[in-house]
C-alpha cells in the first residue's frame, strides 16, 4: 500500500478556507467599527496666544543744561560720565542736553568768546526744562549781570517756547565770595522774580570742602560732581513733582 501523504489544510477544498478567511476579515472589521462607533476623539488644545504687554509709558520730558565749566566739565573731572549732568540723567531717567562753554558767563564772554544770551540759541526747541548754572566767570556789575540774564532768559523763550526755566546762581568754594559772586547772586534772583522764574542759590554747595575741587583750586572733581549731582537732583525731581501734578 503506498503511503498517503497529507496535511491538515488539505482536508478541505482551498475556497472552503478562503471562504473562512473573507469571513473572519468582516468579523474584525465590523468588531472595530462597533467599539469605535461610541468613542470620543481626543481633544485637541489650540496654542495658548498672549499678546505682548502695551507699553504704556510717556516719554520723559527733555532738559537742557545750560552754564560754563561747572556744567561742561575740565581737566580736574575724569570726563562726561562723572560730571553732574550726566549722573542726574541716568538717576532720574531723563535727557539732558549740555551747552556749555568754559570760562563763559552771562557777561563774560571766556576763550570761545561766547556769553549765555548767545550759548541759548543752541538750546534744543523741544526742551521742556532749561536750567541756567553760574555763573563763578561774571566779574560785572549787577546790572551787567541783570541785564544779560533777562536777555538770556528772552532768547530762551524764542528758542524754546514751552521749556519751563530755573536759575541756578554761581557756586563759590570758601565761604567769603568776592563781592562780583554777590552781585550775580543779587541780580539773578531780581531776574527770576521779574520774570516770574524759579532760582535756587547754589552759592555754598561746595563750600569749605578741598576733596571735592580738583588740583587748580577752582573747578568740582568727580566728587564734586557728585555733590552737584545730589543738588541737581533735588531741583529737577520737585521740578517733575511740579509739572506732572
Amino acid at each position: 500500500m503506498a503511503r498517503e501523504r497529507h496535511s491538515i489544510l488539505s482536508e478541505h477544498p482551498w475556497w472552503q478556507w478562503a471562504i473562512l478567511g473573507v469571513a473572519a476579515v468582516f468579523a474584525l472589521v465590523f468588531t472595530y467599527l462597533a467599539l469605535d462607533k461610541g468613542s470620543t476623539p481626543p481633544a485637541v488644545s489650540a496654542p495658548r496666544f498672549t499678546p505682548a504687554p502695551v507699553e504704556t509709558t510717556e516719554p520723559r520730558p527733555s532738559i537742557a543744561a545750560l552754564g560754563d565749566s561747572y556744567t561742561g566739565g575740565s581737566e580736574e573731572d575724569s570726563g562726561e560720565v562723572a560730571r553732574w549732568p550726566y549722573l542726574v540723567a541716568r538717576a532720574l531717567d531723563v535727557p539732558i542736553d549740555v551747552i556749555a562753554s568754559g570760562g563763559s558767563g552771562y557777561v563774560v564772554p571766556g576763550p570761545n568768546d561766547t556769553t549765555f544770551p548767545e550759548l541759548a540759541a543752541d538750546v534744543p526747541a523741544d526742551s521742556d526744562l532749561v536750567i541756567i548754572y553760574g555763573s563763578r566767570n561774571d566779574v560785572a556789575t549787577a546790572e551787567e549781570v541783570y541785564d544779560a540774564a533777562t536777555a538770556t532768559v528772552f532768547s530762551l523763550g524764542e528758542v524754546a517756547p514751552d521749556a519751563d526755566i530755573i536759575i541756578v546762581g554761581p557756586t563759590w568754594i570758601t565761604a567769603d565770595p568776592p563781592q562780583n559772586i554777590l552781585d550775580s547772586e543779587s541780580a539773578l534772583t531780581r531776574v527770576a522774580a521779574d520774570q516770574g522764574l524759579r532760582y535756587v542759590s547754589s552759592l555754598a554747595w561746595l563750600t569749605e570742602d578741598a576733596e571735592l575741587i580738583g588740583g587748580d583750586g577752582v573747578h568740582p572733581n568727580d566728587a564734586g560732581h557728585a555733590v552737584l549731582a545730589d543738588r541737581m537732583d533735588d531741583v529737577v525731581e520737585e521740578w517733575l513733582a511740579a509739572s506732572t501734578s
